[in-house]
């Protein structure tokens, strides 16, 4: 790894996977982030459900969805999360290129609460947040982009 980390959401590194502006597409259909795929993919057994899911509009319509699924969180969310991410990557050449530019950077995802996805800190100005050693989550979706920065670095027309 990397001497130096980088915490995001920052100026350097915008990327955040909860925020719904960078669009992809899936077997040729179109969401508007991360956890309207997510929710999708969990519900292959309910058509009804996954048509409301698909049509739902923002972060706000899928919260009330949320009860209604039915899912194995760490198997699917981690997978899930790669192959979105990878997706969302792939598809938009604004975001690929800020990732790329964060070179060998040890990645961190500033997210108090997710200790999944994040390290365990919400603030940038916390000094504990720049040492590895100090993070309390598991920084999942930062371990995800530093191997597609990877990805993107070897393979430059991986799309």
């Amino acid at each position: 790894m990397s001497s130096k980390v980088l915490c995001f959401p920052c100026d350097e590194f915008s990327y955040d996977v909860t925020k719904e502006g960078y669009p992809f597409t899936i077997d040729n259909k179109r969401f508007w982030g991360y956890r309207q795929y997510l929710y999708y993919f969990k519900t292959t057994n309910n058509h009804d459900l996954r048509e409301k899911i698909y049509n739902a509009k923002n972060l706000a319509d899928l919260h009330k969805l949320d009860s209604l699924l039915s899912y194995n969180a760490k198997t699917d969310d981690e997978m899930v999360l790669e192959y979105v991410i990878m997706a969302q990557f792939r598809q938009n050449e604004k975001i690929r290129s800020e990732l790329l530019k964060t070179g060998t950077a040890t990645l961190g995802y500033l997210h108090g609460k997710n200790l999944f996805l994040g390290i365990g800190f919400r603030e940038l100005q916390n000094p504990q947040a720049r040492s590895e050693a100090n993070w309390k989550g598991k920084n999942f979706l930062g371990k995800i982009l530093m191997k597609a920065s990877i990805c993107f670095s070897i393979f430059p027309t991986f799309k």
